[in-house]
């Protein structure tokens, strides 16, 4: 994640879980220093029933921590790590 690679501290992880045979977010996950700037955001779209293709496609503010989820829920259909400069 970029913003943690700036900050240099890469310590956790964030797991988004969907529907099987869907794209409808049901779960997440959040293991992280900061890991409550991500789960609100995870929480809404489970009780909204926003699928991950969505949350890929939201606008998130580059280099803060709510881009994880982007990140994340970006994993389910690309390679992140050929979306970003800053992935290692």
């Amino acid at each position: 994640m970029p913003q943690a690679l700036a900050a240099r501290d890469t310590r956790g992880f964030i797991k988004l879980i969907k529907e099987r045979g869907g794209h409808r977010l049901v779960g997440a996950r959040v293991l992280a220093p900061e890991g409550g700037e991500h789960i609100m955001q995870a929480a809404m779209a489970i009780r909204r029933g926003i699928g991950v293709s969505e949350i890929a496609a939201m606008c998130h503010p580059y280099l803060t921590q709510a881009e994880g989820i982007k990140l994340c829920a970006q994993m389910f259909h690309r390679d992140v790590t050929k979306l970003s400069c800053c992935s290692p």
